[in-house]
């Protein structure tokens, strides 16, 4: 199989558990999906800066409702980890785009992370 149609897959699936599991039956929710591989020998101290500044980010950034965080046990594309943002829009995912804390996760990213992928949908 075609290694972009296997990723779209596998996506696909990611996007799926994640509803079944989730309240996506809100309307107008948007979600900002990321997939990451953590660089090699990214000690533990490391990592957990790096997913603590995700945890606190729905006290820091009125209309980011939910961080969802999980461990990848099989990925195509050899992700550790994916993490779910929940945003009331995607007027505020833009925001949070430009947000200080984003540009702290930019940063530590260069530090801790290998490799890469994101996504996003909304629940109409």
């Amino acid at each position: 199989m075609f290694p972009q149609i296997h990723m779209i897959r596998t996506l696909f699936l990611i996007l799926l558990i994640f509803c079944s599991i989730s309240t996506c039956q809100k309307t107008n929710e948007f979600h900002h999906i990321l997939l990451y591989t953590w660089s090699e020998n990214v000690g533990g101290q490391k990592k957990e800066a790096f997913l603590k500044i995700f945890e606190e980010l729905p006290s820091a950034i009125e209309g980011l409702e939910k961080v969802r965080i999980a461990e990848i046990e099989n990925s195509s594309g050899d992700y550790d980890f994916v993490i779910d943002l929940t945003f009331s829009s995607n007027r505020i995912l833009k925001h949070y785009q430009s947000h200080p804390n984003h540009q702290k996760i930019e940063h530590l990213a260069n530090e801790v992370i290998q490799d890469y992928s994101y996504f996003q949908y909304s629940m109409k």
